[in-house]
């Protein structure tokens, strides 16, 4: 089944560009990407498909934010790591946060968050980490 959507947006209309992350059903720890335009109401994905090439996309990223912002301010690309956490998949983020920081599974994953389930960069204090 193929599905075409067609939308117009003002460029005004656009707050961020987002390379949203989703494990690889073959491999939990190599992230798969699209990228997708963030308006004040809905996040809208340009494809339905992920692609395992975070670089590409985060530079696709930086192209789209130019194009929108030129000279303005642009956000701050989010941390990967973190983005899985926001939307409640804490396996997600744990999987990526072990192949980034090198960690592996006699290393607690739990004392990089926070009680809060934000992320806490490696080498920060780990008081209060979930266990």
């Amino acid at each position: 089944m193929l599905r075409v959507t067609r939308l117009r947006l003002a460029s005004a209309d656009i707050i961020d560009a987002r390379v949203e992350i989703a494990p690889m059903p073959d491999n939990p720890a190599a992230p798969s990407c699209r990228l997708s335009l963030v308006t004040a109401s809905a996040i809208l994905p340009l494809t339905i498909g992920y692609e395992p090439d975070h670089a590409r996309y985060s530079a696709i990223r930086d192209v789209v934010l130019e194009a929108v912002f030129g000279d303005g301010q642009k956000p701050a690309a989010p941390d990967p790591a973190r983005m899985p956490v926001k939307e409640g998949r804490i396996v997600d983020a744990v999987a990526m946060l072990r192949t980034r920081d090198g960690l592996d599974a006699s290393t607690n994953c739990a004392t990089h968050l926070t009680p809060d389930l934000s992320f806490r960069s490696p080498g920060s204090p780990t008081s209060g980490a979930l266990s």
